[in-house]
């Protein structure tokens, strides 16, 4: 296989599942690329970083065979990046027309724009890509509009080695792990648990100051609430194995990976209306609603279910197999 000059553009130095899975398809196209990495989140200030991240682009696509390009959440920025893109699909001095992979992390990012945003996204869709990676089978949960582009449904790839996971000295507690950040709606979880005193709560990647930053300094945390603040990945997966079930209740999800390692780790899910949790409520028996927790818990039968079905859709080995086919054609 000729070896390519491929630029990959992500966020490979957050902790969430974006990053994740940008390093992972980074790997996978170093076994085959000359890869160089543009991490548009690697300053604080992150407008700078996406600019930034936008002049190194164009500076280096004229020698690009392909460009890998993961989302950008922001989406005036993402318009940035498409438009930049777009020039180069027609540009008649670039390599790397027809040669853009673009990789949509869940159903909302790639429908969530009303208006000129929408329009704009649409022409661009239908021209300037040529492939579209959507993580997960979700476009039957929404309508995507009638464009010409060649959708590629592939489920995050998740494996978890079981030795690498560390021990943790709690029981009897459920889950909660997300960056701080208003959009996952911890204040609505911590007002369940306070309803519930004898059940336990332990947040992981939030400290009790970062809630009193975002939901104000008077709310209220109950005690049967305990803050874990940012753990590396071994105590994270930890935490979450050993948890009665794991809660999320987003109001805007894609794919959240932490769902599927929670699925490989046999640990049910309680999950809001999010769009990006849809794929997991209809299609693993171990995934419930986030009004069902404290009065349903899936079966031993159930949660084993799941886990062999996750072993199958989130394969590293489907994932790779399929990335390297679209890469090659």
């Amino acid at each position: 296989m000729k070896s390519k000059n491929t630029i990959c553009v992500g966020p490979s130095s957050q902790h969430h599942g974006e990053a994740k899975i940008f390093n992972f398809t980074c790997d996978v196209l170093k076994l085959n690329s000359n890869v160089k990495i543009i991490d548009h989140t690697k300053l604080k200030n992150r407008t700078i970083s996406h600019i930034i991240s936008l002049l190194i682009l164009i500076f280096n696509y004229p020698v690009a065979d392909y460009i890998y390009l993961s989302i950008p959440r922001r989406k005036y920025l993402l318009s940035l990046y498409l438009l930049i893109l777009l020039c180069m699909k027609y540009s008649p001095f670039s390599k790397v027309r027809g040669k853009v992979l673009f990789h949509v992390h869940g159903y909302e990012l790639a429908t969530a724009y009303s208006g000129f945003m929408s329009n704009l996204l649409l022409r661009i869709y239908e021209s300037a890509i040529d492939t579209t990676i959507i993580s997960a089978d979700e476009l039957k949960y929404g309508s995507l509009p009638s464009v010409r582009v060649n959708y590629e449904i592939l489920p995050n790839a998740v494996e978890i080695e079981l030795s690498d996971i560390s021990q943790v000295d709690m029981s009897d507690y459920y889950a909660f792990v997300s960056f701080p950040s208003f959009n996952k709606r911890l204040d609505k979880v911590i007002k369940i648990f306070e309803g519930h005193p004898d059940e336990n709560l332990v947040v992981i990647g939030w400290k009790q100051d970062d809630v009193k930053k975002i939901y104000g300094r008077n709310f209220k945390i109950p005690e049967n609430i305990v803050f874990k603040g940012r753990l590396d990945q071994s105590h994270t997966l930890a935490y979450i194995r050993s948890a009665i079930g794991l809660i999320a209740d987003s109001e805007i999800e894609a794919m959240p990976l932490i769902i599927a390692e929670a699925i490989l780790l046999k640990t049910p899910c309680y999950l809001g209306s999010a769009t990006g949790y849809q794929y997991y409520l209809s299609n693993f028996p171990s995934i419930m609603r986030i009004d069902q927790i404290f009065l349903c818990t899936p079966s031993p039968e159930n949660i084993i279910k799941s886990y062999e079905m996750g072993k199958n859709n989130f394969s590293k080995k489907k994932y790779v197999s399929r990335l390297l086919q679209i890469f090659n054609e």
